[in-house]
């Protein structure tokens, strides 16, 4: 019996072990990677620079599309990152992102993959690669 126990935690633990994981050190989070399918419209992105503001139209996993806002704001640790629906809700906040690939500090990792997609498409749309 406990034979089958510790195969069984064993085999859990190689199976999880193998799934993508993302360390969020600063947060103390590890969480696995998104698993949503994230459509931007393109011809709905748009970034103010000046007022390092963007945002877009988003489906996720094949709904509808609901309109995303992303305010930047720099801090002495990297970027706060917030975010709201519409332009008569209130500014919330969601993550850090202090530079790099590992940079992204969000409590949800759907949240941060969405971001990162709808701040791509954003940038694109004012004629640069990518936002970070």
């Amino acid at each position: 019996m406990l034979k089958k126990v510790i195969s069984s935690l064993i085999i859990g633990a190689a199976i999880i072990g193998t799934a993508p994981m993302v360390t969020d050190g600063a947060l103390g989070i590890s969480v696995t990677e998104a698993s949503v399918n994230i459509n931007v419209d393109r011809s709905s992105a748009w970034y103010d620079q000046e007022n390092q503001v963007f945002g877009a139209a988003v489906s996720i996993n094949g709904g509808e599309y609901q309109s995303r806002m992303y305010k930047k704001e720099r801090n002495s640790g990297g970027t706060d990152i917030y975010m709201r629906f519409s332009a008569d809700e209130e500014w919330v906040f969601i993550g850090v992102y202090t530079g790099g690939a590992a940079g992204y500090h969000f409590a949800d990792s759907d949240e941060k993959m969405i971001f990162i997609k709808v701040a791509n498409v954003a940038a694109q749309s004012a004629g640069y690669d990518k936002m970070f």
